[in-house]
């Protein structure tokens, strides 16, 4: 996580492959937060699919991470898969309905698609959230 931090992602990679060596005595959950802290290594490098590899794994481990849904769209989006994208953050929401961030992502997909309504209903929803929020 310092590697991450830092901004060495090929290091903290590479850290994140020896955790998951060691994954016979690591519980089940904490498998889960690797994979997603090592697809975010992935995905700030660019390498879509693996970030797409590693949120999947993590959501096999922690079916109702938010976060996880939320990486994994994130990840999605910048791969042009925007529909899978506005899946995800649909299943992030369902688990957090709190999520502004989704709210936002997923609307500013939508108008991508041309689905206006639904885009201008996510944005005020995101809007609402993030006026309650101070931010």
């Amino acid at each position: 996580m310092a590697y991450f931090a830092l901004g060495d992602y090929d290091r903290a990679i590479q850290n994140y492959d020896l955790a998951l060596a060691l994954a016979a005595i690591v519980p089940g959950d904490r498998q889960g937060e690797i994979y997603l802290d090592r697809g975010l290594s992935y995905l700030m490098q660019e390498e879509i699919e693996a970030a797409i590899a590693d949120f999947t794994q993590a959501i096999a481990w922690q079916k109702n991470s938010d976060r996880a849904y939320y990486n994994r769209a994130c990840a999605y989006s910048r791969g042009g898969g925007l529909r899978e994208a506005i899946a995800d953050f649909t299943q992030a929401l369902a688990i957090n309905p709190n999520l502004s961030e989704a709210y936002a992502s997923r609307g500013f997909l939508r108008h991508q698609l041309g689905w206006e309504r639904g885009a201008l209903e996510d944005l005020a929803i995101a809007s609402r959230h993030f006026q309650q929020q101070g931010n």
